[in-house]
């Protein structure tokens, strides 16, 4: 198989995976919140007793508020998508596919607003039916956040180094 059909065929593979994780996001984002008080240990990360348990209100409201995040990341694997159904028709320094790299940086910065949002909104809701005096607000701010918050800056200086190879190819194209 020729490099050219290699790339194709991955990028094809690629983006079909994007598609089927796009609509796992929800699903699994609900299956975590639907048995949370069957799996405690998925809870321990909060440093707080949730008094009476988690209850279904409990759980239906902290996957919509987990779906924040989780909406980001929905996002972001349709921007993947995208890119890879752009490396599939061998489209590969267009406008098109820097505009890509630019929603990429910018939702990972996304991802990390939608974790600082998520995380104190999460113990809100899991301490609701603690008694007065015994709520709780977290607020986190792990090295994954920042991992994402470097890693958008490098994909967004990627993509103006994209944007000016595209160019120069562009005024060569059209140089007499």
């Amino acid at each position: 198989m020729s490099e050219g059909l290699q790339v194709v065929a991955t990028s094809r593979r690629y983006r079909i995976l994007m598609k089927i994780l796009f609509y796992s996001i929800p699903v699994l984002y609900g299956g975590v919140w639907f048995f949370a008080d069957l799996y405690p240990e998925h809870l321990a990360g909060y440093s707080f007793e949730i008094v009476g348990g988690v209850t279904p209100l409990m759980k239906f409201l902290a996957f919509c508020v987990s779906m924040i995040k989780g909406g980001v990341v929905m996002w972001g694997i349709s921007v993947l998508a995208e890119l890879f159904g752009l490396y599939e028709k061998k489209i590969f320094f267009s406008a098109e596919s820097v505009a890509c790299f630019r929603k990429l940086s910018r939702i990972l910065l996304w991802w990390v607003a939608a974790g600082i949002i998520v995380t104190p909104l999460t113990t809100v809701i899991l301490t609701m039916n603690n008694p007065p005096g015994d709520h709780h607000l977290q607020i986190s701010f792990q090295s994954a956040d920042l991992t994402a918050l470097i890693f958008g800056g490098v994909l967004g200086i990627i993509a103006e180094v994209m944007e000016d190879g595209r160019r120069l190819q562009e005024e060569i194209e059209f140089t007499v």
